[in-house]
């Protein structure tokens, strides 16, 4: 690790740019701040970063010298979106050549950074927007009188959110505990949220290793409001890392009977040691499988009361903590990421027991990842006859139930009902977007 936190920045943007590596992959947890900020930073405001320093460079940079425009685009960053001087962001900059040991590029890296343009009307959707094209588009068609606040937002940095644990200790003790730490905070969307006015490091936070809290968005804690599992309930919640819905469940209920599975051997490793730091070890059962089996060997033949399928997705709805979906991804990885959701819905559907509730989630704003996935499982598994209905299904049909009347009508999580669901809206301040359908095994 590099004692220089722009040349360490550099290094990591290259890893995204060139490799494909996401933001968790490049920055370790114990990466300096300014490091985290430059790259997080450079990442969120990428597009309209390229279309300055684009506008004055009169040849396109080799792939081989991708650092070197890493380079131009933190120091781009610095002078435009941070607080440090300009003279200074400037010198440290220019001074990062040597170690990148291409010496021609110091003339050109000062040259640029000196004679940043200002934007035009001109310049592209995507560097007004700083979101690619394909991700306006898709946010068009999703939540058109929306859109634009939402990537206004999307701008922003994400609040940093807590879910007190409510079977170590009460909110209001927690409270206190904060308030003695000196970390200022607010009430956040359920009796069990803390939103911080200012980020902390978990380590910081009181009680964090004892279980007290964990640190969960508030629009993925609604899933704890809209499950809802009655006393004794057999609830299974599908590709569960990192647990926090799960947990949340059984934080509200410890009488449920809770399965937590996911396919990867890392993934379920995480979901371990959670429930071992809050304490929920004893309390539910965590496998490795793959949800999209109809008829999993771990499970032989149990159904549930609830399922919770939280989908694989673009993720869409947390490009404030991830902006670098906005690099990493596109429009085609929605075609097998929408493949998997449907074999997800269909194989867990035959999981849930009649008059059971299956509650699908994404963090996904794409409607194509939500109300379209919903209606196209409705349309596998409503026919006339028992023939036309698919797998077992037979013996229940599907129907979707209205969540507006289950979201607290005091929360402050922005949201919207969709044409089968509920959508969070990321706003400045506010929670990820995420979305939510639940879908009740009818009797027949």
């Amino acid at each position: 690790m590099s004692d220089n936190p722009r040349l360490e920045a550099v290094r990591a943007l290259e890893k995204v740019y060139r490799k494909g590596l996401t933001l968790d992959q490049v920055l370790p947890t114990n990466t300096q701040p300014l490091v985290r900020e430059i790259v997080s930073g450079t990442l969120r405001h990428h597009f309209s970063l390229s279309e300055r320093i684009d506008e004055l460079l009169t040849r396109k940079l080799r792939s081989k010298d991708t650092d070197v425009r890493c380079l131009l685009l933190i120091g781009a960053y610095q002078l435009l979106h941070t607080r440090i001087p300009d003279h200074a962001a400037v010198a440290e900059t220019v001074a990062c050549v040597r170690g990148l040991k291409k010496p021609w590029a110091k003339a050109l890296v000062n040259a640029v950074l000196r004679n940043l343009p200002e934007p035009t009307e001109e310049w592209p959707p995507a560097a007004i927007y700083d979101h690619p094209h394909w991700f306006i588009n898709n946010l068009r068609n999703s939540i058109p009188d929306h859109w634009e606040n939402v990537l206004l937002a999307n701008n922003s940095r994400a609040p940093m959110t807590l879910r007190v644990n409510t079977q170590k200790t009460d909110v209001a003790g927690y409270k206190q505990k904060l308030e003695g730490a000196g970390i200022a905070f607010e009430t956040g969307a359920l009796p069990e949220t803390i939103q911080l006015n200012t980020p902390s490091p978990q380590d910081k936070l009181p009680g964090f290793q004892n279980g007290l809290v964990a640190v969960q968005d508030a629009g993925a804690q609604l899933a704890a409001a809209i499950a809802q599992p009655v006393a004794g309930a057999r609830v299974l919640d599908a590709c569960a890392a990192p647990g926090g819905k799960g947990f949340h469940l059984l934080e509200r209920n410890p009488s449920i009977r809770l399965r937590m599975q996911d396919n990867a051997k890392l993934r379920v490793a995480t979901l371990t040691e959670q429930a071992a730091r809050l304490g929920h070890s004893a309390s539910l059962e965590i496998h490795q499988c793959d949800s999209t089996l109809a008829h999993n060997p771990a499970e032989g033949d149990e159904v549930f009361d609830l399922i919770l399928l939280d989908a694989p997705c673009s993720g869409s709805g947390t490009v404030r903590r991830h902006p670098d979906i906005k690099i990493l991804r596109d429009q085609k990885d929605l075609r097998a990421l929408n493949q998997t959701q449907a074999e997800l819905l269909d194989a867990l559907w035959t999981r849930l027991a009649p008059d059971g509730r299956l509650v699908y989630s994404t963090c996904s704003l794409f409607k194509e990842e939500n109300d379209a996935i919903i209606r196209a499982f409705l349309d596998r598994h409503s026919g006339d006859t028992p023939e036309e209905l698919s797998n077992d299904s037979a013996t229940k049909r599907p129907t979707v139930s209205s969540l507006a009347q289950r979201i607290p009508a005091h929360i402050s999580v922005h949201g919207i009902s969709t044409e089968y669901g509920w959508q969070s809206l990321p706003t400045e301040g506010g929670g990820d977007g995420l979305y939510y359908c639940e879908l009740v095994a009818s009797s027949n």
